[in-house]
């Protein structure tokens, strides 16, 4: 595969609806799940990082999956320890 094929290919992902509605429902299974951990930190991190990178870009796939992966990293070193929550 060529570079620019790959990006022809990315290029369609990111425009692809399917790919959005799949993005939305992870998106809703993360805010639920930090929801029901009790990790309001990360629920909060991950409204805010969506929302400040709304101001970077209107592509919502580009947003969401940001948004996923930052809260995740997170998540994985620790935010809540961090605060002295449980």
């Amino acid at each position: 595969m060529s570079i620019e094929s790959v990006k022809d290919y990315v290029q369609t992902l990111a425009h692809n609806k399917i790919v959005l509605y799949i993005l939305i429902v992870l998106s809703v299974i993360n805010i639920i799940g930090y929801y029901t951990m009790e990790n309001s930190p990360a629920a909060i991190l991950f409204l805010v990082t969506g929302l400040g990178l709304t101001y970077l870009t209107e592509n919502m796939i580009y947003v969401l999956l940001s948004t996923i992966l930052i809260t995740s990293f997170f998540v994985s070193i620790g935010l809540k320890r961090h605060y002295g929550l449980r």
